[in-house]
């Protein structure tokens, strides 16, 4: 499933945003800012962008706006980007010509929740089915090797069973959101297919047991009768 990365400063705005993706499957991750978004995109790797360019970043001078927007699309490289521009363009429309020119649609605000679920999908839609296997995935200072299935943390590394690499891979790709149960089976099921319902709690217990041998730590949170998170500092 594919992971769209959203940098929305407006709370209510972003919040419909996330739902209306979280309710087709996708995964999003969300920076109110582009400094966010910088520390972010290095934790989660993801398959889309959505930029609000109502940004403080864009708001001041022109030549700090200009660094920021190469920094961003520095960050952005090629991945399909979707544009929400303001009502009235203004000053912010000018400094930000690069990311006009590198998005591949744009959506104007006010606009309906659901037309930005279909120009998302959309995009999506033209991404080449076969993408690249990704082999590392990074939490703060998790390290999954998922090919080899080890997890490294601090320079320790530990060797994880095959289900304990998809529970953990399916937590860093929430970047500390809860994931439900029957979420989490479904995400798995494809590395894990003979995982059923009553043996997760013993797979995440075992995981979350060799990530404390190893940091000390408790990375792995039950939120009982919801799911699991990855705890932030």
């Amino acid at each position: 499933m594919y992971t769209i990365g959203i940098i929305e400063q407006d709370k209510a705005l972003g919040d419909a945003m996330e739902q209306v993706l979280d309710e087709k499957g996708y995964f999003t991750v969300r920076a109110d800012s582009l400094t966010d978004a910088g520390e972010l995109f290095q934790q989660v790797i993801v398959d889309m962008v959505v930029l609000d360019l109502e940004q403080k970043e864009f708001a001041g001078k022109e030549d700090v706006a200009a660094i920021w927007e190469n920094t961003f699309l520095a960050l952005v490289q090629t991945k399909p980007l979707l544009l929400i521009r303001p009502e009235k363009t203004g000053s912010v429309f000018e400094r930000c010509k690069k990311c006009i020119e590198r998005a591949d649609d744009y959506i104007r605000k006010p606009f309906d929740i659901q037309e930005f679920r279909i120009r998302v999908e959309v995009r999506l839609s033209k991404i080449p089915a076969e993408k690249e296997k990704v082999r590392f995935f990074y939490y703060e200072e998790i390290k999954l090797d998922i090919e080899k299935r080890l997890a490294t943390i601090g320079g320790q590394t530990t060797k994880l069973t095959r289900t304990e690499a998809a529970i953990l891979k399916c937590l860093i790709q929430r970047n500390g959101r809860t994931v439900t149960k029957t979420t989490l089976l479904d995400e798995i099921a494809e590395d894990t297919p003979d995982c059923v319902e009553n043996s997760i709690k013993v797979h995440a217990s075992n995981l979350r047991r060799k990530l404390r041998e190893l940091s000390g730590r408790d990375y792995i949170e039950t939120r009982k009768g919801v799911g699991l998170r990855l705890r932030k500092k």
